[in-house]
């Protein structure tokens, strides 16, 4: 996972490890409404201003504490 900004809106999440070619990144919270919401128009959902986050402190934690992908090692 890079440092990769979340497209959708202003939303301000910068630890995005979900892509489309089309839309762009997403983060989990974001991704996590989208399905929530159910069939949508995933364009004007990724141009509609994303909630404060229904986590709060997440992204403090997340970077702490990033997701690790099986291609890296645990030091």
């Amino acid at each position: 996972m890079g440092i990769m900004r979340c497209q959708r809106g202003i939303c301000n999440h910068i630890l995005c490890d979900r892509h489309s070619t089309v839309y762009g990144y997403i983060c989990d919270d974001c991704f996590d409404e989208l399905v929530f919401t159910g069939t949508i128009d995933i364009g004007f959902f990724m141009g509609s201003p994303a909630p404060p986050s229904i986590r709060p402190g997440a992204d403090y934690y997340e970077e702490l504490f990033p997701i690790l992908h099986s291609d890296e090692g645990v030091s």
